[in-house]
């Protein structure tokens, strides 16, 4: 991964060494909203939020290539799609990037820095996302469709880090979803996480479970459902019905966390969050 250069946004308040959050921008994505959740995810604000926008380069070399053509979804326009236009639009869209960012870090007091890089994406990705606390990528739609698939990103999910996806737009849905069960393996800290995003958004928090809640957990939640088990179909039905804006996964000893991770992304509409 090349980096190409560096634009940051110092906060004038002391320095503190809590969380590395890294936000990967993609090319199309609009939403910065998110960065709400951060603060119920660390604890405090955190130390520094590290935009990043990647060049693709293996889209810069078939640019490069003669004879291509660029032909527009929504208005099937036709142009040529050249290095330089490529380029011209690289730097248009990581300056885009740049702005939402800043001004979504700005308004929640948050420190800030972007960088633009050189690379395969995914590879780019997994070497930026590496020793980060929290790692949130933005999931513009296309065309009615997710372009990067679940399996993608299999590689940085971790079990020590927080994953969350948004899959935009962000300002939708009425509720935030906990999964929980009988199993999980520090339930009050999920379940306070997820009141605390809850909280932020102003909406309710309802725990889905397949068989029941912890009993340290049972008075947490504006409602309580039960779901048939813990499938990839089960989890998008019961978002689609809860009308979740976010789905939460805490960490669950009964299930290989990362296969439906994995499932989850090829299926869910709403955003999905996955906890240390």
């Amino acid at each position: 991964m090349v980096q190409k250069h560096l634009m940051t946004n110092n906060s004038n308040k002391p320095q503190k060494t809590h969380a590395d959050v890294l936000f990967l921008l993609d090319y199309g994505a609009t939403d910065t909203e998110a960065l709400n959740t951060l603060i119920a995810l660390t604890g405090t604000v955190p130390t520094q939020v590290h935009g990043l926008f990647i060049e693709d380069v293996d889209l810069l070399g078939a640019a490069a290539l003669p004879g291509n053509l660029e032909v527009a979804v929504i208005n099937q326009q036709v142009t040529a799609f050249t290095a330089e236009s490529l380029a011209y639009a690289f730097a248009r869209e990581a300056e885009r990037k740049r702005h939402l960012l800043e001004t979504s870090a700005r308004r929640l007091n948050l420190t800030c820095s972007f960088q633009v890089a050189q690379g395969r994406t995914m590879e780019a990705l997994q070497q930026a996302a590496a020793k980060k606390d929290v790692i949130i990528v933005g999931r513009p739609l296309r065309a009615g469709i997710r372009v990067r698939t679940g399996r993608d990103y299999a590689n940085i999910a971790t079990p020590q880090q927080n994953l969350l996806f948004v899959n935009e737009p962000w300002r939708s849905g009425s509720s935030i979803v906990l999964v929980m069960e009988q199993s999980c393996d520090d339930p009050m800290r999920a379940t306070r996480t997820a009141r605390a995003i809850a909280e932020r958004e102003g909406l309710n928090l309802i725990a889905a479970t397949p068989n029941g809640l912890p009993e340290m957990v049972k008075d947490q939640f504006d409602q309580v459902v039960h779901i048939s088990d813990l499938s990839p179909e089960s989890l998008v039905g019961a978002s689609q019905r809860l009308d979740a804006r976010l789905l939460i996964l805490p960490p669950l000893t009964s299930i290989d966390w990362q296969i439906l991770l994995v499932n989850l992304l090829a299926k869910l509409s709403s955003s999905l969050l996955k906890l240390a």
